[in-house]
């Protein structure tokens, strides 16, 4: 029994410096993603850059929230996962 409110999960990978601002938080990378979501990526970051990754619950057609940022708001999501 799954205590999750969520069907799926939707996975955004960020790189840092660059994509971490507020409204942008990465690239839709995997979406539909079950059960407890456990993905693989392979790409490795540019030299100087790290990966971030962040995942939104699915309900159906609706994707959850991103979060929350460091000052306690939603993170609002510019770019959902189709």
């Amino acid at each position: 029994m799954s205590c999750s409110p969520f069907d799926s999960f939707d996975l955004y990978r960020g790189t840092i410096p660059g994509d971490l601002t507020a409204g942008s938080y990465g690239l839709c990378l995997q979406t539909g993603l079950a059960g407890s979501p456990s993905p693989l990526d392979p790409a490795l970051p540019p030299p100087g850059e790290a990966f971030f990754y962040l995942l939104a619950g699915r309900l159906g057609t609706l994707e959850g929230a991103l979060g929350f940022t460091s000052a306690g708001s939603l993170r609002s999501n510019l770019s959902p996962c189709p």
